[in-house]
């Protein structure tokens, strides 16, 4: 089952949602514009789907490289190699429930990770592979029916610039008898 997630709603999410941990409407301008580059630029790997086949959400969670840094802090005194990222989708609607990382700012789900993931799985999922094969269809214009070599009638264009041929291109017949 896919989700009808497109780029409209992560950047919904990022401009009108409030962060959980204050309460306050956060217009995330500049993690939006970070979002898109982690996906452009594609730093999310080992991108995984639970469709949760009773449930009305799904999971999409990947690892997200740092921009910059070889390892990262991921919370009190931890250091690792990659940031991890996850995602919660309603399956019907695409609306985003909520998105987790374990960077500093990822416990309000708004940070650009999450909006990385977010835009990578949009592009996954406009790909053009996800589509059906169209260069395969039979084409439903009027084929030609074949004509036997008496039946087709050549014209000369008169209008067409004539070539000679050099005397030595000229082939030269000759009988050759026993």
């Amino acid at each position: 089952m896919t989700v009808p997630l497109g780029s409209e709603d992560v950047e919904n999410y990022f401009v009108y949602n409030k962060n959980p941990l204050t309460g306050k409407k956060q217009g995330c301008h500049r993690q939006l514009k970070k979002a898109r580059r982690f996906a452009k630029e594609q730093y999310l790997f080992n991108i995984e789907s639970n469709n949760m086949n009773d449930s009305p959400y799904c999971c999409i969670r990947a690892i997200c490289k740092p921009r910059m840094r070889q390892t990262v802090s991921v919370g009190e005194g931890k250091v690792a190699h990659n940031y991890s990222v996850s995602v919660v989708l309603v399956k019907r609607t695409g609306k985003i429930e909520e998105g987790r990382c374990n960077c500093k700012a990822g416990k309000s789900g708004l940070c650009s990770h999450v909006g990385g993931l977010l835009f990578t799985a949009v592009d996954v999922k406009n790909a053009c592979t996800s589509k059906p094969c169209e260069w395969m269809k039979p084409t439903t214009s009027n084929k030609p029916t074949p004509q036997r070599l008496e039946n087709i009638q050549f014209s000369f264009n008169e209008d067409a610039p004539q070539k000679t041929l050099p005397k030595h291109s000229i082939p030269r017949w000759t009988m050759q008898g026993p």
